[in-house]
């Protein structure tokens, strides 16, 4: 009797960025196999293994995580190697640097004046409220949350 055909070993993930504190699942593929070994190891650090049954046709999925940093898959079953695979952890958006100013109307004849938080501010109709910063990943937008929860879109421009 002959046993099934064996085939490559394939592993993907469900996503290849996640935020920090969340998982990935992990999908292993290695027909006519039994089991796998999942290895898996972050930048800077040695791999570790797993050792994972596949079904009846040669598939397994785990869940991985929490995830605090970058982490590089493969999967391993008899001598045949998937490719190697990368999940990036993405930071929590952090701002710094912020800076306020007053754009005042033209018709004021002002120049443009800087605003210091805490401070309660009255400004004429008209004014434009200009907001610099850092931020350490792409914004593409930005709103204003009130004391009272109200929240107010503005357009973005880098």
């Amino acid at each position: 009797m002959l046993g099934a055909a064996r085939g490559d070993v394939t592993l993907t993930l469900d996503r290849e960025e996640v935020r920090r504190g969340e998982s990935v699942t992990v999908s292993i593929t290695a027909e006519g196999r039994r089991t796998a070994t999942l290895w898996s190891r972050a930048p800077g650090e040695p791999w570790s293994t797993t050792a994972i049954e596949l079904d009846t046709v040669g598939r397994a999925s785990a869940t991985v995580g929490p995830l605090d940093s970058d982490r590089f898959f493969r999967a391993v079953s008899g001598r045949s190697t998937s490719e190697t695979v990368q999940v990036r952890v993405a930071f929590p958006a952090f701002l710094s640097d912020l800076i306020l100013s007053a754009e005042y109307p033209a018709y004021l004849e002002r120049p443009d004046a800087p605003l210091y938080p805490g401070d309660s501010v009255f400004l004429p109709v008209g004014t434009r409220i200009r907001v610099q910063g850092r931020a350490t990943v792409p914004i593409s937008s930005a709103a204003w949350s009130l004391a009272a929860g109200n929240s107010s879109e503005y357009p973005y421009a880098p």
